[in-house]
């Protein structure tokens, strides 16, 4: 149903921003052959990464704790972030990064044309609008459960399940960078 569907597939390399112990790692694994880079602050998560993930992976997998360990000649084609800009938006501490901050830092190691797909909500601040208009971000698809839908047209996202076990308010936001 998505839109950009083979485009992720076909990705070379993939970025998940915040990805903790890596719970969407075997989706990414089974469905596309990219190496798969993840920027996480957190030392506890890329420590207990391989606890919790299949090692088979290995090969196709590098972990950072920054976005500056990122290979320079490396560009992403795919940009996943899943339940980490909610609990950022604009209110971080005065030495972290906001949401904008984290996303046009990325930016810095995508491709034109790169896909982004980002699941959040916003129980905590309303901050998607405000991020999407510093970062340039022209959403595909903006599916926001019982509120208005952006990107054109009747969106075909029905409320699926990893939608809906955090809760049913979560935001899909699925964009291609331009540069």
């Amino acid at each position: 149903m998505n839109p950009i569907n083979t485009e992720i597939q076909n990705a070379k390399h993939v970025l998940e921003i915040g990805g903790g112990v890596g719970r969407n790692l075997p989706i990414i694994m089974e469905t596309t052959n990219a190496h798969y880079h993840m920027v996480d602050p957190n030392d506890k998560m890329r420590e207990y990464f391989w606890e919790i993930q299949d090692k088979k992976y290995m090969d196709r997998v590098t972990l950072y704790k920054t976005f500056n360990e990122l290979p320079e000649d490396v560009f992403m084609d795919f940009v996943l972030v899943t339940f980490v800009f909610q609990h950022i938006g604009f209110r971080p501490s005065i030495d972290n990064m906001n949401v904008a901050d984290i996303t046009l830092e990325a930016m810095n190691h995508t491709r034109d044309g790169a896909i982004w797909f980002v699941l959040e909500h916003e129980r905590e601040e309303i901050w998607q609008e405000r991020w999407m208009k510093l970062c340039g971000i022209t959403p595909s698809v903006y599916y926001k459960p019982g509120g208005n839908h952006a990107g054109g047209g009747t969106i075909p996202y029905p409320e699926f399940e990893s939608m809906i076990h955090r809760g049913n308010d979560n935001n899909l936001i699925i964009f291609k960078e331009t540069k």
